[in-house]
């Protein structure tokens, strides 16, 4: 690949940031999407989990995946290093699998919370670290914020019109709902480290995460193939050039809208504490709401069930 790409793609694989060039990590960081060169559980869940999901399927065995998934993953956080995120991710991998080897009941809160105490027992001065709070605060978004979120604004469908409307933007919303519960949950972190909020942020991580994905298996499929397959190899490092090419191209039209960098300053603690008061009770009212959204569908729900069933008497 060329020099540039290659760089910036090892940093993503690997998370050796040494080689990759200062003004595009300044680029990703100043756009809000300097997470793309952390190892996190993206990694984790594409190596680890997709060889025990494999190996499961193939050998038939929860047990024999499983090991295979956590011996694999352990060499790979040897190669890489530990750091907060990828400690965080291998806990809560462990506890994810451990729960399939024996038949138990994957709790996320719980592995999240382990994942947070092993952390701070490691290294305790993570919690004046703003990649502490990142790394945790988003996955927290996704466990608690998100969840409230998607059930407020969920479309109650009675037609089949409706129903395949509904699919169709489940996609959209889902990618939308969880970049808008990590702003929301990360906001106060970010002030507080970085002193600005990058204004564009969620809506370049509508597709640069989903192209996270493609890009981390086509990196290292395509260095694995390297090895035996040349030809094979080179097309998917071309792919992963244009993927890394929409994503610079992306934070510099970014950048170039107004307001792009909103730079406010470090908020006190009382500022903190209030802003995340006001996000806890509007959640609150958001889970009032659908709960009562809820209980009048089941209410039209049993209404048309008693006007059925008297049609039948």
């Amino acid at each position: 690949m060329p020099k540039e790409d290659g760089a910036a793609l090892s940093a993503m694989i690997l998370g050796e940031k040494a080689e990759m060039d200062k003004d595009l990590k300044e680029l990703y960081q100043a756009n809000g999407i300097g997470h793309v060169l952390a190892i996190s559980g993206l990694h984790m869940s594409l190596l680890g989990t997709g060889l025990y999901q494999l190996l499961r399927k193939s050998t038939g065995s929860y047990k024999l995946g499983g090991a295979a998934g956590i011996v694999f993953l352990l060499f790979y956080v040897l190669l890489i290093g530990f750091t907060v995120s990828v400690v965080r991710a291998l806990v809560m991998f462990l506890f994810q699998v451990g729960a399939d080897m024996t038949g138990r009941h994957y709790d996320a809160p719980t592995a999240f919370s382990v994942a947070a105490v092993v952390v701070l027992l490691w290294r305790p001065l993570s919690l004046y670290d703003g990649g502490f709070w990142l790394s945790f605060g988003a996955v927290f978004a996704i466990l608690a914020v998100a969840p409230v979120l998607s059930k407020a604004h969920a479309p109650t469908m009675k037609r089949s019109g409706e129903r395949i409307w509904k699919h169709m933007r489940q996609g959209i919303l889902q990618g939308l709902t969880a970049s808008i519960s990590i702003h929301l949950a990360i906001l106060p972190v970010l002030l507080y480290y970085f002193f600005e909020i990058p204004i564009y942020s969620f809506i370049l991580n509508l597709f640069v995460i989903p192209l996270m994905s493609v890009l981390l298996f086509l990196g290292m499929a395509g260095s694995l193939l390297a090895l035996w397959f040349a030809p094979v190899s080179a097309l998917l490092f071309w792919i992963c050039s244009k993927i890394l090419w929409i994503y610079k191209m992306s934070c510099e039209i970014m950048l170039h809208l107004p307001g792009a960098r909103l730079v406010i300053g470090r908020p006190d603690i009382w500022q903190i504490a209030v802003y995340y008061g006001l996000v806890f009770l509007g959640l609150i009212l958001l889970r009032y709401i659908a709960s009562m959204k809820e209980q009048d569908k089941q209410g039209e729900e049993r209404g048309q069930d008693y006007q059925r069933y008297g049609k039948d008497r």
